[in-house]
């Protein structure tokens, strides 16, 4: 009898083992359910667990690059999993210098091609459609790099193409060429008083930034994970022998043709849309001291107009005999959104900063988040006890509060500069705010004889932000990843202060008939740069250019032989890369607020050269009528990855946190007059789009003929499954049962 309660006992134990197991596996299968589109989410909160679906399923990008320039084509395949018609809404960046110059729709066999307006004549006829039932999408730019894609009356199981062109030049710095996709919009801190909302972001907008519910789309926690996945490849024909192609931010496959063309595809494992896309390859040879691009044909009424973009290295040498005392102030951002690794790259940077000055550099150091403080009162000397002091102060340094930027810039640049010393500053940052144009206005008014350097730390930086602090700041910027060697960065820093620059750069152009040339004052020129011009020319014609500027107090003078075709049908993105270049220098003047005649200006070149800009929109309708049953669709807003790298409580805190004083997420300390009770986390924004597409009935299938399911845990989302609950119950049910037989045969029961 008593080995018959030793197995009836292990064989209790083996049942509630099964019963568990059972539980594992019924997990597991439905975590290998999830396809494309398809939010997991791991969390606690009884009110999300389950399986959800979002519309975007799949993002491809295909770039063809050709020299210098690029021409890339983005698709995003939106579906409908659900019962009701959807508007999806998805935001989303590109690169800051992308013309963006076309917009497809594609409705099955359809396709439509999108048409440019102007931004309020083509939100009109996208919500004109969408209430009269018919697809329609809009593109929308909110930042030169944030743009918002709405897709509207999404039937029960369509499928909807939107394919997004433009064309861009690429960076070239010291012998190497880099190409940049970025992949997800990193969340911005929002200054100001809330003032209302006109869109799904989690942050209202505020009297600082006026658009913020525009550019704040919602933000997966971590354990989430969004279905949207990125294919991407790249055709490279450099037309000269490449060397080392490399991507420091991806798992990528290479296969090359010849010595100067290859292609690059994005490897299936590195496919979540959470960082910038980096791809850097260097060219053999002697490095270029010109090159040019023309396109010039005849319009619809036979006149002709010319295009050109020129790019120019100067050769010029020099002999550093002195090098010129600096002041060194290294300003590093302290908020939320750089603590962990970031911060801890910022602190690697700003270590390796500090031991490499010279000697006779004086230096300060500046930490800001929702406000600054300096290290010292004022630069101290380049010493040894000094330079200690300030390590211990950078290893002091962690990351938490909003990003004030603005009081890092008057922290840096508001003091008197010592005239024995050029002030060179250092300004470290991720660059995720939405009040940009408040930070690059306050540079142009503060800079005076400084310059300013920007430093981007991070998988996925606002380089709108940082590329134009630079130009602001006549400087240059540097990016370093969190898992990149910071050694190379500072050193290239260093190398660009510490020799001499081409300075008041101006162009002579030998009578040529060039006209609306931009940028129109030509940046300084640091160790190793190019100069990229863009301009139009109307009379055909050759001559000898000539590049002047001054290094160290001496005249350097560049010559180039051009030509101006009558006619060259090639490279006809050059109108729109010209276009765009103009735009961007009008925006520029529009730092300290709009000038209704530049807005006018912008929109006219937006609509004749059918390019996005601020004011400008695509958008396509196709005219077929879907469906006007029940109203209008539901609007289901895309959430996006948090970037990697990015700490989510340190942006958005802890769920047990106070919100009182948060202002669209990000902790604002002692600042909570600044929200006026408006409290809307990151997380109550996704709760919000997952409670709708909760609400909108699963779309039938042939194994779920009903059309619903059930999102509880251990559910197969096809209904082929035995649910998780009977599965638990059967094995509790036998383990009692066993353990009734155990009692009742023991001796003395008898």
């Amino acid at each position: 009898m008593k080995k018959i309660g030793n197995f009836i006992i292990l064989f209790i134990f083996l049942s509630v083992f099964l019963s568990m197991s059972a539980a594992s596996v019924q997990a597991a299968a439905n975590e290998n359910n999830i396809t494309s589109g398809t939010l997991m989410v791991l969390t606690n909160d009884s009110q999300v667990q389950g399986i959800l679906e979002f519309p975007l399923e799949h993002t491809d990008v295909v770039a063809e690059i050709s020299g210098f320039v690029a021409r890339v084509e983005v698709t995003q395949k939106f579906t409908n999993p659900y019962s009701d018609r959807i508007e999806a809404i998805y935001v989303f960046p590109l690169p800051q210098n992308a013309a963006v110059d076309d917009m497809i729709m594609k409705v099955g066999n359809r396709t439509i091609r999108g048409v440019i307006k102007t931004r309020e004549e083509a939100k009109k006829i996208y919500e004109d459609a969408k209430n009269a039932g018919k697809i329609a999408s809009l593109l929308e730019q909110e930042r030169p790099n944030i743009f918002t894609q709405s897709v509207a009356n999404i039937m029960p199981g369509d499928e909807i193409l939107i394919t997004i062109r433009y064309i861009q030049t690429l960076k070239y710095d010291d012998g190497g060429y880099e190409f940049v996709f970025p992949m997800v919009v990193g969340p911005r801190y929002i200054p100001g008083s809330p003032t209302g909302k006109q869109a799904g972001g989690w942050a209202p907008d505020t009297d600082k930034v006026p658009d913020a519910s525009r550019i704040t789309p919602p933000v997966l926690k971590p354990g989430m994970r969004s279905g949207h996945d990125i294919s991407l490849k790249v055709s490279l024909d450099s037309g000269v022998p490449i060397q080392d192609i490399r991507s420091k931010s991806h798992d990528v496959h290479i296969e090359t043709e010849g010595k100067s063309k290859a292609y690059i595809i994005l490897q299936e494992n590195d496919s979540i849309p959470n960082k910038d896309f980096i791809l850097n390859y260097d060219v053999a040879g002697k490095k270029p001291e010109f090159a040019i691009l023309t396109h010039r044909t005849r319009d619809e009424l036979g006149e002709s107009s010319g295009f050109f973009t020129l790019m120019i290295q100067p050769q010029a040498e020099f002999e550093n005999d002195e090098i010129t005392p600096k002041e060194m102030v290294f300003v590093v951002d302290c908020s939320g959104s750089m603590s962990g690794k970031p911060m801890e790259k910022a602190k690697e940077a700003m270590r390796h900063s500090i031991r490499n000055m010279n000697p006779n550099d004086s230096f300060q150091i500046i930490r800001f988040s929702s406000s600054a403080s300096k290290f010292s009162p004022k630069p101290l000397p380049n010493t040894e006890k000094n330079v200690e002091k300030g390590l211990e102060y950078i290893n002091a340094m962690s990351g938490s509060g909003g990003t004030r930027m603005i009081e890092g810039i008057k922290a840096s640049l508001s003091y008197p500069n010592d005239p024995e010393k050029m002030r060179i500053v250092l300004f470290m940052t991720d660059g995720y705010i939405g009040n940009e144009e408040e930070i690059l206005a306050a540079i142009e008014d503060m800079l005076g004889d400084s310059r300013l350097f920007s430093f981007g730390v991070g998988s996925s930086v606002n380089r709108y932000l940082l590329e134009r602090m630079a130009e602001a700041g006549r400087g240059t910027v540097q990016y370093v990843r969190p898992d990149e060697d910071t050694d190379f960065a500072v050193s290239k820093f260093y190398e660009r202060i510490s020799n001499p620059y081409l300075t008041d750069i101006s162009i002579d152009w030998d009578g040529l008939d060039v006209d609306d040339v931009y940028p129109k004052r030509i940046p300084d020129l640091f160790s190793a740069q190019p100069v990229l011009i863009h301009g139009r020319y109307t009379t055909p014609g050759s001559g000898k250019i000539r590049l002047i500027g001054n290094i160290a107090g001496k005249e350097s003078i560049t010559e180039i032989d051009v030509e101006f075709p009558k006619e060259n049908e090639e490279n006809a993105g050059l109108v729109s890369i010209w276009a765009r270049t103009r735009v961007n220098d009008l925006m520029n003047q529009m730092y300290h607020g709009e000038n209704p005649g530049i807005v006018e200006e912008i929109t006219n070149i937006g609509l004749e050269f059918r390019i996005m800009t601020k004011y400008t929109s695509f958008v396509a309708v196709e005219e077929k009528i879907t469906s006007v049953d029940g109203g209008p669709p539901k609007t289901v807003m895309v959430p996006v990855e948090m970037p990697e790298g990015v700490s989510y409580e340190g942006v958005f805190g802890h769920e047990s946190e106070d919100m009182t004083a948060m202002v669209g997420g990000y902790k604002s300390m002692s600042r909570p007059s600044a929200v006026g009770g408006y409290v809307n986390s990151a997380w109550e924004s996704v709760k919000g789009i997952i409670s709708t597409t909760s609400s909108i009935s699963k779309t039938g299938d042939a194994s779920n003929p009903g059309g619903t399911t059930s999102t509880h845990p251990g559910v197969n989302v096809n209904g082929d499954a035995f649910p998780m609950g009977f599965i638990i119950i059967a094995g509790i049910f036998v383990s009692l049962v066993i353990i009734i037989v155990v009692v009742m045969t023991r001796p003395g029961n008898k």
